[in-house]
């Protein structure tokens, strides 16, 4: 296995833990407003082995107690995350998995303590962040992993980046009625245009607060938890 990005510390990535966060390259979303372009096509970037992790959070056991695990999109890496994350959790250490939800199969055999899984819009906005897509294949595996996630015992988040053009209230809206109805974690994550996988959308003005607070309310209103981040 192997990862194109390691933060040995962080107190933001996993709730009420403290946590090493590893990047796998490479996604099958390209989604215009991706804070890091160099993992979706896998630029010349530091590698680091399976081992230098393990190696890292066994060492510091006690003080690390949990991984977090993203991308990119980890679950395209199938068998051998499966097989990291078994042994990552073979030594007592935590897994979170961020996921776009796309590869629901192999989201199921994943044995983590935590999902977190971004919702990018309304259904029908998807094919804005992917190429060559069957769109009725790829919102079922949405649908299949977010039921998987509401009808489970894993602890769960989902998230939206609300980019202007890409999210409006309607897509929040919709997404609150019709994806991830009374969902208990639900966060409005502040677009940050300052590096963006489309370089347009660094001109782009994010949301106000007033306006993020409008969309909080807007799901609280249909039974969800709902922060902004």
């Amino acid at each position: 296995m192997t990862f194109y990005g390691f933060q040995k510390t962080t107190l933001i990535d996993y709730p009420h833990e403290i946590a090493t966060t590893v990047f796998t390259g490479g996604c099958n979303f390209h989604c215009p407003f991706c804070h890091n372009p160099e993992l979706v096509n896998v630029t010349d970037i530091p590698r680091y082995s399976g081992k230098e992790i393990i190696d890292h959070i066994t060492k510091h056991k006690g003080k690390i107690t949990a991984l977090c695990i993203t991308g990119g999109e980890p679950l395209l890496y199938k068998e051998r995350l499966i097989d990291f994350i078994d042994e990552v959790r073979s030594i007592g250490i935590k897994v979170k998995l961020d996921t776009n939800g796309s590869q629901p199969s192999w989201l199921k055999k994943a044995n983590v303590d935590f999902i977190a899984m971004d919702i990018k819009s309304s259904y029908s906005k998807y094919k804005l962040f992917i190429d060559n897509i069957n769109d009725e294949e790829l919102i079922n595996n949405i649908k299949e992993s977010v039921n998987y996630i509401l009808n489970g015992d894993i602890e769960y988040e989902f998230r939206t980046t609300v980019v202007p053009e890409l999210v409006t209230k309607d897509d929040i809206r919709y997404i609150a009625e019709h994806i991830i109805p009374n969902a208990k974690r639900y966060f409005l994550n502040q677009f940050r245009p300052e590096i963006t996988l489309d370089k347009r959308f660094m001109n782009v003005t994010p949301y106000s607060n007033n306006e993020l607070q409008e969309m909080s309310t807007i799901c609280a209103g249909n039974g969800i938890d709902c922060y902004i981040r």
